[in-house]
């Protein structure tokens, strides 16, 4: 480390023996060069632009059909989403209290594109209690490369109507707020951004 290019610090000589004159400018003393210091990654969440199979709103029984899409973001850098809770409802509030989601989709898969992630025979979507209608997800190791975005793609493997699917019944899915935890290099992020 030079502090400053000036003869006090470095003595140069030609191949005759005379003296140099040193002289230059620092490389930070213009003022362009700036940082900003962030104590970690975040990752954000929205509804995947492309998401035209869950749009159709049409799932056939006894299928493994797409729920939703969301496309996940990562900022500043890499970030390894571990945790998450999906919820799978009959109706457009993002509550859990419907128990009649896992008559309808009692597990769910994640795709990364047509690639599978995650636990290879889904989770289960919870049939009862405060939690009717999570899907707690632990250990996913997905990762989202810096400054780019990710699709996941959560298809349900619904229930064929003599298994206990209603015709007629709506399912509706979105990401839950709490749970969540992606790890960065020195840090997780456990809020997501909608």
């Amino acid at each position: 480390y030079i502090a400053a290019v000036n003869s006090s610090n470095i003595t140069a000589t030609d191949k005759d023996g005379n003296s140099a004159t040193l002289q230059g400018t620092a490389a930070n003393s213009g003022g362009t060069v700036s940082h900003t210091i962030t104590t970690a990654g975040t990752v954000s969440v929205a509804i995947a632009p492309d998401d035209t199979e869950s749009e159709a709103g049409i799932v056939i029984a006894g299928t493994e059909s797409v729920l939703g899409k969301f496309r996940f973001t990562a900022t500043n850098e890499d970030m390894t989403v571990n945790k998450m809770r999906i919820l799978v409802t009959n109706s457009s509030s993002a509550t859990a209290t419907s128990t009649a989601t896992a008559d309808e989709s009692p597990t769910v898969k994640l795709y990364d594109g047509s690639t599978q992630i995650g636990a290879t025979a889904g989770y289960t979507v919870q049939a009862s209690g405060d939690n009717a209608g999570i899907v707690v997800i632990e250990s996913l190791g997905w990762v989202i490369p810096k400054d780019s975005s990710k699709t996941l793609t959560v298809k349900g493997v619904l229930n064929s109507i003599s298994n206990g699917a209603d015709t007629g019944s709506s399912l509706y899915t979105s990401i839950h707020a709490s749970n969540f935890e992606a790890q960065g290099a020195t840090a997780k992020d456990t809020s997501i951004t909608a």
